[in-house]
């Protein structure tokens, strides 16, 4: 009997793991940017720009606001956060799309936010995050691919990394239950 007890404490604690699970951060597939931009490649290279770094410097830069920064991811994510590295003195709007076509906001970064006064700077929409930022507004979505355009600033505009936080998909919800289900049966046997 005391055994049969444990085991369901067991698979009750592994449970509530499941209901606390970490969220998943979903590779970016590739990344594109209008003509405007240059060094579009350095938006996705893995490397978030140090604090305060020239905003031509190793990043995705662009004049004016006719120019964007479009990642793909592998496939339709729900977003639940970000973490992104922007020149500062520029207001940028973050949007997801699952088409292409039909674009809603994510995110949107003001000219005023931040904590440098000068170059490149890292906002955060998760709490746990150093660069955390809790006056951004952040609207979770599904995406197959997030869009960074400027909207308002200098016109001196760059991205240095984007890195989004998801739920884990629903082939890994799959896979965690039926582990817990053969680990009831073996426990039962």
């Amino acid at each position: 009997m005391k055994t049969k007890l444990l085991s369901l404490a067991a698979m009750f604690s592994l449970i509530s793991t499941l209901g606390t699970a970490q969220a998943a951060t979903p590779p970016l597939a590739s990344v594109a940017c209008t003509a405007g931009v240059t060094g579009c490649g350095f938006a996705l290279d893995g490397q978030f720009p140090p604090e305060g770094q020239w905003y031509q410097d190793a990043t995705a830069w662009w004049t004016g606001f006719d120019d964007s920064v479009t990642y793909t991811l592998d496939s339709p994510t729900m977003i639940t956060g970000l973490t992104v590295s922007l020149d500062n003195n520029d207001s940028y709007v973050i949007e997801a799309s699952t088409n292409g076509n039909d674009w809603s906001t994510l995110l949107f970064v003001g000219a005023s936010s931040g904590t440098v006064g000068f170059g490149m700077d890292t906002f955060s929409t998760i709490a746990a995050d150093p660069q955390y930022d809790s006056n951004l507004v952040f609207t979770a979505g599904m995406a197959s691919q997030i869009r960074i355009t400027a909207v308002d600033g200098d016109t001196f505009n760059s991205v240095g990394e984007l890195q989004v936080t998801a739920v884990p998909e629903p082939g890994t919800w799959l896979l965690m239950a039926g582990g817990l289900a053969a680990l009831g049966l073996r426990r039962r046997s």
